[in-house]
């Protein structure tokens, strides 16, 4: 199955095609890590609101968990040196330059080790029990442990009272917390981008455009002078149908970019109202704004999950078809080869080895068949009974190999004589064979056998593989006209059998029916 919204797929780098030093890779790595720390740190310092010393929105908590996820150490090492290069050059405070970025640092280290050990995959945004992993051991975790080492270097530098140090607490980590989601979703699922095709790009750019028509709507409402009853700040709300609408209907690479935007106007918007604006005021925002954040990304994973599992579920429908349609068509195979092994067996019992005609156990299924067919359309019926003569001389004489020869080409000429589908020829035993004519009064069977015996009379036998002996055999038949009432084919046996021997006695080489017969038969 193809998850087309993995994070991290090989080489994921776009570098890698670009640059072929490590050198030059780990160059732009450290610029592009840098580069990013240090513009969320003085942007949060130039946009947001600065409360009690704590900047209210820290979009550098996102740059820096994500640097560190995806580089580790080099990128812990280079957010830690842009951290401490801002507070040297932009911060008069001696204590926060250097501790603050390195426990920064530290902190998101550790807390991408714990949300590590619960995402072993680290397909955070693909499953809502992975996002909220992210969101609590790892982004949460981050937040708050910094927040807390945090706040004593703050307390310490600038004696803030330490009856404050809940409030700030709860301050800074509101404010790391809602910078990290505004930017390390967005970091984070940077490699997507490489699995996007032309059309999605032009999605993109659609989705942006009318985003910005809408917030450009929101800044005239805002200047006009209309929303000052209510505060700067209220035109946000107007953000939580574009929330929606994008966590249900974008792909993940669309919705965290607008996310950000989101957030980043929201900003905007704060930061052009009154700067006098209280302290309940702009943390309202800021929590509307975190959870607007968790709600739209826990949807969108939400959404994700489940196409997913339709996905999956589809995937697994078509493997069970599939195996059902093998299993068929294996268990169909089976079944024909039985059927063809049992039609085989069946014509290996039915047949006499021999001579390849039918045998005496299967004489009785094809004589009950034609009887039923002459009962039904009163048709006759005729039977004959036919002996080689003194066969056992020849067996005797040549041997039984030589009376085999006999046996199986007197069988071909009988089949030669005989209609096929009309009449059956069966070995009836030893040298004995019969004849069932269906659709044959006596006359006409007569007229059959006669032909027979005559050409069997004239045949020439060749024993020997040389062709160099060779015998001739007359054959001796006894036929009936079997009567068309139930069980008459054992009465017409005996009375073929009858025939067969008054042929016999009278010399051989003869045929004899009712109307030659000596006597009466019973």
């Amino acid at each position: 199955m193809n998850n087309t919204d993995s994070l991290y797929p090989k080489h994921n780098d776009p570098l890698e095609k670009l640059l072929s030093s490590k050198t030059l890779k780990l160059l732009f790595r450290v610029i592009l890590i840098f580069s990013l720390t240090l513009a969320a740190t003085i942007s949060a310092y130039q946009i947001g609101y600065t409360v009690n010393n704590v900047v209210t929105i820290w979009p550098a908590t996102g740059v820096i968990y994500w640097a560190i996820y995806r580089y580790r150490l080099t990128g812990a090492i280079t957010t830690f040196v842009a951290g401490s290069l801002h507070g040297i050059y932009w911060i008069d405070a001696p204590l926060i330059n250097i501790f603050i970025p390195l426990f920064s640092s530290i902190c998101a280290w550790y807390a991408i080790i714990l949300e590590r050990s619960r995402n072993h995959n680290n397909e955070i945004f693909m499953d809502v029990s992975h996002f909220f992993t992210f969101l609590i051991f790892g982004l949460g975790f981050y937040s708050l442990s910094l927040a807390l080492v945090g706040n004593i270097f703050i307390h310490i530098e600038y004696n803030v009272p330490w009856n404050l140090y809940g409030q700030n607490l709860w301050n800074w980590f509101l404010a790391d917390f809602t910078g990290g989601l505004m930017l390390s979703p967005l970091l984070l699922t940077l490699p997507l981008w490489r699995n996007r095709v032309k059309g999605d790009y032009k999605k993109t750019t659609l989705l942006f455009g009318v985003f910005l028509v809408f917030f450009f709507a929101l800044y005239l409402l805002i200047d006009s002078g209309i929303m000052d009853e209510y505060g700067t700040f209220s035109p946000v709300f107007f953000t939580l149908p574009g929330i929606l609408y994008l966590s249900m209907n974008s792909k993940t690479t669309d919705c965290f970019l607008l996310f950000f935007v989101f957030t980043l106007f929201s900003l905007l918007f704060l930061a052009s109202g009154n700067s006098d604006q209280d302290n309940i005021g702009v943390r309202t925002l800021e929590l509307y704004l975190t959870i607007l954040l968790i709600c739209g990304i826990a949807l969108r994973v939400l959404r994700h999950s489940f196409n997913m599992l339709i996905q999956e579920l589809t995937y697994k429908n078509n493997e069970l078809e599939q195996q059902v349609n093998d299993r068929t068509a294996k268990l169909n195979a089976q079944l024909n080869e039985k059927s063809i092994l049992v039609k085989k067996m069946k014509r290996l019992a039915s047949i006499d080895a021999l001579t390849n005609l039918f045998n005496r156990h299967h004489f009785n299924e094809l004589a009950s068949r034609d009887f039923k067919i002459a009962q039904r359309n009163k048709i006759p019926i005729s039977l004959c009974i036919l002996d080689i003569d003194f066969f056992k001389k020849v067996n005797d004489t040549y041997g039984h190999s030589a009376g085999d020869i006999v046996l199986k080409e007197l069988a071909q000429l009988l089949q030669q004589e005989t209609r096929e589908g009309g009449d059956s020829v069966v070995r009836w035993g030893g040298e004995e064979f019969v004849i069932l004519m269906l659709g044959q009064d006596l006359t006409t069977a007569n007229n059959v056998c006669e032909r027979i015996r005559n050409k069997i009379a004239r045949h020439i036998f060749y024993i020997d593989e040389e062709k160099k002996k060779i015998i001739n055999i007359t054959i001796s038949i006894g036929i009936v006209q079997c009567s068309l009432e139930e069980d008459a084919l054992t009465q017409c046996l005996v009375v073929a059998d009858q025939y067969l021997y008054q042929a016999k006695a009278n010399g051989r080489n003869c045929i004899v029916n009712k109307d030659n017969a000596i006597g009466s038969v019973v």
